[in-house]
């Protein structure tokens, strides 16, 4: 009996681990993103999420640290490796771009795969990335509509439906084959930090204003 509590406890240990991932990386994506907000009543991706300057400030940056500190004292090989996906993942449409570092995101992209691969191992960095891939077809998918009002990048829009699906599916069942515990304990955290940001916007100060902008067509996912 007591092994069964040990493994829950784990379990749920794991999951709390990748929901701080998960937060770092939206308090990442809005802070960098922050002076795009606010484009005709939306968010700068014509979503009804809430966005972590509004509710956070000039704080957002000590919680974004502090929060992937303690996701890493969690299970570090997991945080770790998902928050290095999702940093080289984010450079992919900015490849010529110059950054502060003086380095181009494509050079950017394999100095953090290569510090991934040999730090943490070639396997947790391809479960991580090809988990990553997922996640972000899954927010392309359930952002296509507000997309499509937006003129935001959208990858369904892109490449159409049936493309869109195959490769979607192909890419979820290669997380799931690399490391199926960390890309089902991931989907869990990404479900509970929507959930958590979906009640955080309703709550807020501007959430009737949100709403009606958002017009008759609204996000597709779980709605």
């Amino acid at each position: 009996m007591w092994l069964d509590g040990f493994s829950s406890l784990m379990a749920a240990k794991d999951v709390l681990a990748l929901l701080m991932t998960g937060f770092a990386v939206k308090a990442l994506d809005d802070w960098i993103d922050r002076g795009y907000l606010a484009v005709g009543g939306q968010d700068r991706q014509g979503g009804a999420e809430a966005d972590l300057n509004d509710l956070l400030g000039s704080a957002l940056p000590a919680y974004l640290a502090l929060s992937l500190c303690l996701a890493v004292t969690l299970n570090w090989r997991w945080a770790a490796s998902i928050f290095l996906a999702c940093y080289a993942l984010g450079m992919l449409g900015r490849l010529t771009q110059r950054f502060a570092s003086g380095l181009s995101g494509l050079v950017e992209i394999i100095l953090v795969a290569v510090w991934g691969v040999l730090t943490l191992g070639w396997l947790e960095m391809g479960g991580a990335a090809a988990f990553v891939a997922s996640a972000q077809l899954l927010d392309d998918w359930r952002d296509a509509n507000p997309d499509r009002r937006s003129g935001n990048p959208n990858l369904l829009l892109r490449w159409g439906t049936a493309p869109f699906v195959f490769v979607s599916v192909m890419v979820t069942a290669l997380a799931l084959y690399i490391d199926a515990a960390k890309s089902l304990t991931g989907y869990t955290a990404l479900l509970l930090l929507w959930l958590t940001l979906r009640l955080l916007d309703a709550a807020g100060p501007d959430a009737d204003s949100r709403a009606s902008s958002d017009g008759p067509v609204g996000r597709s996912w779980i709605e």
